[in-house]
């Protein structure tokens, strides 16, 4: 249950952020880009953790619990969303800011 609201906030934060920056056509896609950018970085930081593991654990990672690995995986993820959400933000920025620099001649043509 915990998990399925988790999952809400993170499609919530990049639903609102879409519509911040009037990507509304688009909006339901990015939350599911947030979703998306949970789980990839939660796996790949499991697979990281998984050869660390391996190469410099005292055992094997089949000895390890998978719900301790689940809790090690939780802030990967976390972190690979607030990455995710913070470029697609500066991208963003970056896109309302040449649309309102004037002071470039034909700013209409970059």
């Amino acid at each position: 249950m915990l998990g399925v609201l988790l999952l809400y906030f993170i499609g919530k934060a990049f639903f609102d952020l879409a519509v911040d920056y009037d990507k509304y056509r688009y909006r339901w896609g990015y939350a599911i880009l947030g979703i998306v950018c949970y789980y990839g970085s939660a796996i790949l930081g499991g697979i990281v953790l998984f050869i660390l593991y391996e190469l410099f654990g005292s055992g094997s990672i089949d000895d390890l619990d998978e719900r301790l690995l689940g809790f090690l995986e939780l802030p990967l993820g976390l972190l690979g969303c607030w990455i995710g959400y913070k470029i697609l933000q500066r991208r963003w920025d970056n896109q309302v800011a040449r649309e309102n620099d004037n002071d470039i001649l034909d700013s209409d043509l970059l």
